[in-house]
């Protein structure tokens, strides 16, 4: 599962790739000024930031509550030795688990793009106004002045920012379990109805041919 970590990871290293190409026009390198980012600090120190990891946390959760819910029955299934229901269970544990990996890693990859996105924005902004040449990480400098970080101004930007992350996706499979179930027994059911009365399926003005009768007597004598 995702843990803090993994996420700051992640924005890190998109923060880094898209600080390295953020530079001036041509008239600008006359007086060249450089900016420094601390993007682990920015994201640490943003609300914005905390409120996306928040947002996959608490997606998260909800995936492993579901999880939980159905290993529980998966127990019960065991206890009252309902083979039938534990084989649909599990069936059922698989379709989840492919639709909360996909939910997880759609919404990760979301959440990034879109901090990242602003994270450039607010950066390039602030780079125009002040003049800067470059902005760059301050991972990829090898030393520079505190005077050139602007890391609190930036993180100040960008909790002045809107972002609308959009609503959190489902984790309900295609097929959710007690449709699936539903399904099943009305399946069963329906079986079980057809087997005793399927001659009275025909209608009473056209009976049911045989198709070896049929077929025999399809082509006419010569």
């Amino acid at each position: 599962m995702m843990k803090k970590s993994v996420i700051l990871g992640g924005l890190l290293a998109l923060s880094m790739f898209g600080l390295m190409g953020m530079g001036g026009n041509k008239e600008e390198a006359v007086k060249p000024t450089v900016g420094i980012v601390q993007t682990v600090q920015v994201y640490e120190q943003s609300k914005l930031a905390k409120l996306a990891t928040e947002r996959l946390e608490k997606l998260q959760s909800e995936a492993m509550a579901r999880l939980e819910a159905m290993q529980k029955e998966m127990s019960a299934a065991e206890e009252a030795k309902d083979d039938v229901k534990k084989q649909r269970i599990q069936v059922e544990m698989q379709q989840q688990l492919y639709t909360m990996q996909a939910a997880l890693e759609a919404e990760q990859q979301k959440v990034l793009q879109t901090l990242q996105g602003v994270m450039q924005k607010v950066i390039g902004a602030c780079r125009a106004e002040k003049g800067m040449t470059v902005v760059l990480e301050a991972g990829s400098a090898l030393s520079y002045d505190q005077a050139a970080d602007i890391t609190s101004e930036i993180v100040t930007r960008l909790d002045q920012e809107k972002v609308d992350f959009g609503p959190l996706p489902s984790l309900e499979p295609a097929l959710a379990p007690e449709e699936d179930a539903s399904a099943d027994n009305a399946a069963d059911a329906a079986s079980a109805g057809e087997k005793p009365g399927a001659s009275e399926t025909a209608p009473a003005d056209t009976p049911a041919k045989d198709p070896a009768t049929s077929a025999s007597g399809a082509a006419p004598a010569k």
